[in-house]
């Protein structure tokens, strides 16, 4: 699977990565095949990417032209097997953004839907706040975190080297069509990865709790990416019927 041309570049004014940890049981069967949970320590690595995008535009059009938003992405780190290597990435399992146009082109200049929500962004010295309203209600998220100074003691990413180089490595994001055969991915190509360990300090989100009771998931990490510029890239796809685990072929 190599990256295409670039098809859309941007710049990232915030990223939030929000990481919980569960079972790998227990969000398995929601996985098209051949994805399958990536494992840390035991453990299914799940959670939130926060995303304040500005000069959004078609790659290689001037800045003018591109539009802001903020988007938030509900997903999972999978792995799946490809000409004999295992690869990472993530499943995004639903999407939401503040930008009705982005809403609307959804699914034809990038991979799969994205729901209209309202999102209520608040940052005030060391802490990242969101309050996301989505139409449905299914998708709501309360967050509120705070600078670190290191990841939590608890984690199964045992030292922030360890955790920036596994997000780093999940660049590569699948989402369904809106028709629901096919699973195709993005490739976000950032020009520096760098992070710093946040405290998630409250964590409410409607769409995992209805996937998962209390006891069965746990806050791990967050981090906060520096601003940076990026590129997306279309970057293969599969067909979801009528095809096994060990015969798919990602294009």
């Amino acid at each position: 699977m190599n990256p295409s041309v670039p098809r859309l570049e941007g710049h990232v004014a915030r990223r939030i990565l929000v990481n919980c940890r569960t079972r790998p049981g227990n969000l398995a069967h929601l996985l098209p095949a051949p994805l399958r949970p990536q494992i840390v320590e035991g453990q299914a690595i799940f959670g939130l990417c926060w995303i304040r995008l500005e000069e959004v535009r078609l790659a290689g059009w001037p800045r003018w032209t591109g539009l802001a938003m903020d988007n938030l992405a509900h997903r999972i780190a999978v792995e799946w097997t490809e000409a004999g290597q295992i690869r990472t990435g993530v499943h995004i399992f639903r999407r939401e953004t503040s930008l009705g146009l982005a809403a609307w082109t959804s699914g034809r200049v990038v991979p799969g839907p994205m729901n209209h929500g309202l999102f209520d962004a608040r940052e005030t010295g060391d802490a990242w706040n969101l309050d996301l309203r989505t139409p449905d209600s299914e998708a709501d998220v309360d967050l509120a975190t705070r600078t670190a100074d290191r990841v939590p003691a608890d984690s199964v990413f045992r030292s922030m080297e360890t955790l920036r180089s596994f997000l780093e490595a999940g660049a590569v994001g699948w989402s369904a069509n809106r028709i629901g055969d096919r699973v195709e991915a993005m490739h976000m190509a950032v020009e520096r990865f760098q992070v710093q360990p946040l405290e998630v300090r409250h964590l409410r989100c409607r769409w995992f709790e209805r996937q998962l009771s209390d006891s069965e998931w746990s806050v791990d990490s967050a981090v906060r990416m520096e601003p940076t510029g990026v590129r997306w890239m279309r970057a293969g796809a599969f067909a979801t019927a009528g095809r096994d685990r060990a015969n798919v072929t990602i294009q």
